[in-house]
């Protein structure tokens, strides 16, 4: 099933929830061949005063157990 912007954005309204939503991460495009990644970019930028209600996460260490040993070619 495709879908179409506005149902993306629909599927984006909630901030507090928005980074484990699927949608962001979709592939294709919608039925009029919009690109959903760009819809999603696109509602970023013009949203962004909604992200400033997400709290913070600190950490004393970023380092996990799951990111030991790994290599970086930074």
């Amino acid at each position: 099933m495709k879908y179409t912007r506005e149902q993306m954005i629909c599927k984006l309204n909630d901030f507090s929830t928005f980074y484990q939503k699927a949608e962001i991460n979709y592939k294709g495009k919608t039925e009029n061949n919009e690109l959903y990644n760009e819809i999603v970019a696109e509602y970023i930028l013009e949203s962004k005063e909604g992200f400033n209600g997400i709290r913070i996460i600190e950490r004393n260490s970023y380092i996990v157990e799951s990111h030991a040993n790994r290599k970086s070619n930074c």
